[in-house]
């Protein structure tokens, strides 16, 4: 089994992420905020934000292939239809893989995203 994401599983245009963070539902970790919306797709689509406010572009990018490699693991075990993007707090700066993805797997089971 491949560990990607394939790429119609990428939230991709700005009206797509708008429509989830005005519909969607919000669930707060320590260092990201989940936000979840039901889809009519027969499988879920994941987006991933880290706004100027953390810090340079290379912070802001090791953020987003930290995030994205969480989620790549974690993938396989997400239920379906879903839109699900993440946004990375200031508090994420810095932080080491084993944190983020704990505080991001606990975020993911809160919101019911994860196969039992």
């Amino acid at each position: 089994m491949a560990l990607t994401i394939p790429k119609n599983e990428w939230i991709k245009k700005t009206y797509e992420y708008r429509r989830v963070y005005e519909k969607g539902r919000r669930y707060y970790g320590d260092y990201i905020i989940l936000f979840a919306l039901n889809n009519s797709m027969d499988y879920s689509r994941i987006g991933i934000s880290v706004g100027k406010k953390i810090g340079g572009s290379v912070k802001r990018n090791r953020i987003k292939r930290l995030i994205r490699e969480i989620v790549r693991h974690m993938w396989a075990g997400v239920v379906k239809e879903k839109d699900i993007v993440i946004v990375a707090k200031k508090e994420a700066a810095g932080i080491e893989l084993k944190a983020l993805w704990a505080d991001t797997e606990r975020v993911f089971k809160k919101a019911g995203l994860l196969k039992s």
